[in-house]
């Protein structure tokens, strides 16, 4: 199994992007202000390797989406974050930037 993780700050995106690369709603989404994700949701069924591009009988693939960073401090980031970050073949950090890509500001929000 080869695990992907989505992970990013509070109300980036995450579980949307993950339910489009899936092409279905595993995750829940919400049009809230607060965040709808709480803790580390896996996805309820292992996906076809071949779906993300891979060879046939490539790994299957565990989504798991974390919930938005910055709302509940550091402390509680690194907790949640660390064992998903541990395991995980692939990350996809969801980072907002309204003025473009800014190198220091990915980096800073990855530290």
């Amino acid at each position: 199994v080869s695990p992907l993780m989505v992970c990013g700050r509070l109300r980036t995106g995450k579980s949307y992007l993950l339910n489009a690369l899936l092409k279905r709603s595993y995750f829940g989404v919400s049009a809230q202000a607060q965040s709808y994700t709480s803790g580390v949701n896996l996805c309820p069924r292992l996906l076809a390797g071949e779906d993300f591009g891979a060879a046939a009988g490539a790994p299957k693939v565990a989504a798991i989406d974390l919930e938005g960073q910055g709302d509940k401090g550091l402390p509680q980031d690194v907790k949640l974050a660390t064992p998903p970050l541990l395991i995980s073949k692939a990350v996809v950090f969801v980072e907002m930037c309204p003025t473009g890509p800014s190198k220091e500001a990915v980096l800073d929000a990855l530290q």
